[in-house]
């Protein structure tokens, strides 16, 4: 059965979102368990028959004999019976002369809690007899193994993982728990399902990246298990949540579970051992990758062993708890290889389930902030944990208003959230050298292999190992081996191979932590210590988002935005002007810094995304461009050739702002070639050609050129070039429209209005864009 089929086979009962005892063991089973841990750990006694007829349970010891009848049944005439049957076999026993002086005690336990009349049917039986003898539940029964009320009251005390993770710099408003989307190969459950199906006895694995809710969704599970348990404590298990980053340097299940009920302040870690043993416990195991491994030698397949040896306490746990219990293990898949090693090293059968946290969904972000009043931009990231920062830190806000604060200085903010959060973890790094070895590593990522403008190249253990060393100075020991295969943002690319490959998986981190180490640059060229001082192995240039980080980062470190230009003379003294050149010309674009009358830099084979320049004292326009492959050139906001630069022999994918190389610029672009030219809505003569009205034609340009270029932004006093001088005096009553109406979103960086895509519209700008008569302003 694959996981889905199993999946579906737990699901069966959920669907009134009730749990039932759907692993088939009877009450009676569960109930011996629980009596043989109490009174025989060993597993030798249990069911016996006597005189012809089966007994539930005895077992005899040095000194006692002590026999149980289970039941289902709440009629008076079964206590009747099973206490006559308990009374005559503890006489039988008790006349063995092996059992001379050995005390006898007879236990009627009822699936609920016994009525009144049987409670007075056994003791008239045992006042009869002679007999000791007890009526009790099967909660009762158990409280005697361990206390699950006391447990679950403890436990819910005591922290979560990073659920209990207290963001910095926070207001005191609370958001409300917003359902995840739980992915299982093509089906999505929900966190009731999913709780009803480990309850049921599935066993299961929950990965996401950071901040994706993981240990959330554990407490969730938790939650939803503890009310079962309290509903129907007969037929459901007692929850049992560890962090497992508590457990390093164990190597035992009950060293595990010693440790856990040490850490919570539970009074009696045996009777615990002893429930899981007896198979009264569904385990949630939070953080699988937060373990520290042992030290690393080198090498894939010594790191497999190492995660192998780090997770085996882990994997007892899971292996020795009864078949029959259901198991939910959370963590980052980065840690491992892929799923393979995952379910092998963990000890988890080939049926688990394997569960992803999706990120959210535009409903699922205005559920999380409930306003739908702001107008997100469309760069803003999915991660709820990077949402809530962003909400609770009132940086939302911040970006809905006229205040100077934009994409840049938001993922600035994000990674030394996330850095803050990693180093909490660790005790041997401070968070500003967890910033420094994400934003190295980014820039190592951009040099790999299959890099490409968002500088997602492959990783390597054995290359991250060595930007470790570069950054803290000393090689990665067990703290640093554990950070680096957490790192926040790199997973595995799931091939499971020997040469264990990472990459970034969202284009914005990376870009963002790279633009962490441009600064680093940018404020020290020229002292022999950054590895971008020396001209580099890769052609993409990064985009604005990097340069917009590393301008805020220089800023925050007290530098003036001006200070690009040491770089930039560093390199032009070296006549390095490769991809790091671009980026530096990018960062003084965007500060407008403005590039000496001798400046020319020249440019070779480079893979550029976007080229947008404008400005003729700007670095870009002086600038020569030969034998480059550029995706987008736009030239939508420059007023004069003079703000163009020189392309020779370059090949252009894309045109924009002009159906045609125009007379003005041909010997700007002399021999390049050139696929295609801009929409017709991005040209003067494709606006007057449309058939509907002005202000919906204004609409559509300023649309069409906002949405272009996602996350980057368009600057307002740019968005009027190009259309007709009678119609440049609309686009400001047009662009308010668009914002009320929620299409785009603007800010203040510095004295400039950048204009923003909101986020989830661009299926409807699209349509837009295909049918201009749907759009009303």
């Amino acid at each position: 059965m694959d996981s889905r089929r199993a999946c579906k086979h737990h699901l069966a009962d959920a669907a009134g979102g009730q749990m039932t005892e759907s692993s088939g063991r009877s009450f009676e089973v569960r109930a011996l368990a629980i009596a043989r841990a109490i009174h025989d750990p060993s597993g030798t006694q249990g069911p016996v028959m006597v005189d012809g007829q089966e007994r539930d349970a005895v077992f005899i010891n040095d000194t006692a004999i002590v026999a149980f009848e289970f039941t289902q049944m709440p009629t008076k005439d079964k206590a009747v019976k099973d206490g006559g049957k308990l009374a005559g076999l503890l006489k039988k026993l008790a006349s063995d002369p092996s059992n001379r002086y050995k005390s006898s005690l007879g236990y009627f336990v009822t699936e609920q809690e016994p009525t009144a009349d049987q409670r007075t049917a056994v003791q008239k039986v045992s006042s009869d007899t002679g007999v000791p003898l007890r009526a009790m539940s099967f909660s009762s029964l158990q409280r005697s193994l361990v206390d699950a009320e006391i447990y679950i009251s403890t436990r819910l005390n005591a922290p979560f993982g990073s659920a209990n993770y207290r963001l910095p710099d926070v207001t005191d408003r609370k958001i409300d728990y917003v359902h995840p989307t739980i992915a299982v190969g093509a089906d999505t459950f929900t966190v009731d399902q999913l709780a009803t199906t480990i309850a049921g006895g599935q066993r299961g694995v929950a990965t996401a990246d950071f901040g994706a809710g993981k240990s959330e969704l554990l407490y969730q599970v938790f939650i939803r298990l503890r009310k079962a348990y309290f509903k129907n404590p007969s037929s459901e298990r007692i929850p049992v949540h560890i962090n497992l980053r508590e457990c390093y340097g164990l190597r035992s299940a009950t060293e595990v579970l010693r440790r856990h009920a040490e850490e919570i302040g539970f009074p009696n870690e045996r009777s615990l051992i002893s429930a899981w043993r007896a198979g009264a416990a569904v385990l949630l195991l939070d953080g699988f990758d937060e373990i520290i491994p042992i030290r690393w030698g080198g090498g894939a397949r010594d790191l497999r062993n190492v995660r192998w040896q780090a997770l085996e306490p882990v994997r007892r746990l899971i292996e020795e708890t009864p078949s029959d219990c259901g198991v939910l293990v959370a963590g980052r898949p980065q840690y491992f290889g892929g799923n393979s090693e995952l379910i092998e090293t963990l000890g988890l059968p080939q049926d688990a389930i394997v569960c992803r946290l999706q990120d959210f969904d535009g409903e699922q972000i205005q559920r999380l902030l409930g306003d739908g009043s702001i107008s997100l931009p469309e760069w803003v990231p999915s991660r709820p944990l990077l949402l809530k920062y962003l909400a609770l830190t009132g940086l939302l806000e911040r970006l809905a208003s006229d205040e100077d604060f934009d994409q840049a200085s938001a993922w600035h903010a994000l990674l030394t959230l996330l850095s803050k959060r990693e180093s909490d973890r660790l005790s041997t790094m401070p968070p500003e050298r967890v910033r420094d070895l994400i934003a190295r590593i980014a820039t190592l990522a951009r040099g790999a292999d299959g890099a490409g403008e968002a500088g997602q190249g492959e990783l390597t253990l054995s290359s991250m190992r060595e930007a470790f060393k570069d950054v803290c100075g000393y090689e990665a020991e067990e703290e640093g081996l554990q950070l680096l295969l957490r790192m926040p943002g790199i997973a595995s690319d799931g091939s499971g191979d020997e040469a264990d490959v990472r990459r970034f998986v969202d284009s914005d981190l990376a870009k963002s932590a790279y633009g962490l180490d441009l600064a680093k640059y940018v404020a020290a060229p020229y002292i022999g210590l950054h590895p971008l001082e020396a001209g580099v192995n890769w052609s993409a240039n990064t985009g604005e988002l990097s340069a917009g980080v590393a301008i805020y980062d220089l800023e925050q470190s007290g530098y003036e935005a001006s200070h690009v230009h040491v770089a930039i003379n560093q390199r032009m003294d070296q006549d390095i002007c490769d991809a790091v050149m671009f980026d530096l010309l990018t960062m003084a674009s965007l500060a407008e810094v403005e590039a000496p009358s001798t400046a020319q830099p020249y440019f070779r084979e480079l893979l550029i995304e976007d080229l947008v320049p404008h400005g003729e004292d700007s670095y870009f326009s002086k600038s020569i461009f030969a034998d480059c492959v550029i995706d987008n050139l736009d030239l939508t906001e420059v007023d004069s050739a003079t703000e163009v630069p020189v392309f020779q022999d370059c090949l252009i994918s894309t045109l924009h702002g002009y159906p045609a190389v125009p007379d003005s610029l041909a010997g700007k672009l002399s021999g390049a070639e050139i696929d295609a030219f801009s929409s017709s809505v991005d040209t003067t003569a494709g606006v007057s050609a449309l058939g509907v009205d002005t202000e919906v034609r204004i609409a559509l340009v300023i649309l069409k050129k906002v949405y272009r270029q996602s996350g980057a932004g368009r600057r307002k006093s740019a968005l009027a070039r190009g259309l007709p001088l009678e119609d440049r005096g609309l686009v400001s009553g047009v662009l308010d429209r668009l914002i009320a109406l929620g299409l785009l979103t603007a800010v203040t960086r510095k004295t400039e209005t950048i204009v923003l895509a909101v986020k989830g519209r661009r299926a409807e700008i699209e349509a837009y864009m295909h049918d201009p008569s749907t759009l009303v302003l």
